[in-house]
């Protein structure tokens, strides 16, 4: 409640030690865990708890950073095709699958992918149409990036988050001014 994540992650750990078998006890850890930034102590929980969780996004997300930082995007992208489309992470899998090709150096199918979540309303696609630019960038793409950064500040100038990204990305690509 008073969003001191540190110490309730410690209490909980406290908990857990004395039931370790407390599965709802484990995951509301697993859960404070990552509050508290402690994402890899939270991905020491992920294992036993996706026996019985195993569509979690939480859970499968975290499993997938852990095989990111070692370089496996295709596993990666595995474990977030677990995540179920009801949960709350479902209508973001999409979005993680498109950049983890994009890791993967499938620049194509990252592109398709994404696509296939722009929004019919133009005022609406500004997000979609930044991270599309973002992989043009990765994939080397500096004219593609730059017009589609412009175009992403056009649809939706008054969206602080959308602006913020173009700018750094323009800047990334010696677009200063």
């Amino acid at each position: 409640q008073d969003h001191d994540y540190d110490t309730g992650s410690d209490q909980l750990d406290l908990a857990l030690s004395q039931a370790p078998g407390d599965l709802e006890l484990a995951y509301s850890a697993f859960r404070l865990r990552i509050y508290a930034g402690r994402i890899d102590s939270a991905a020491q929980l992920a294992p036993q708890l996706l026996i019985a969780r195993p569509n979690d996004g939480l859970l499968n997300l975290v499993m997938a950073i852990q095989q990111i930082k070692k370089g496996d995007y295709r596993a990666a992208e595995q474990q977030v095709g677990r995540i179920g489309g009801q949960d709350q992470l479902g209508p973001l899998r999409e979005f993680v699958i498109g950049w983890l090709k994009a890791g993967q150096k499938d620049f194509a199918a990252a592109r398709a992918g994404i696509a296939k979540l722009r929004p019919k309303e133009a005022s609406a696609q500004a997000p979609v149409v930044v991270i599309d630019a973002q992989i043009d960038e990765m994939a080397g793409d500096r004219a593609a990036a730059e017009t589609k950064y412009r175009r992403a500040v056009e649809l939706d100038p008054a969206a602080l988050r959308i602006v913020l990204i173009a700018a750094d990305g323009l800047r990334r690509l010696g677009k200063e001014a």
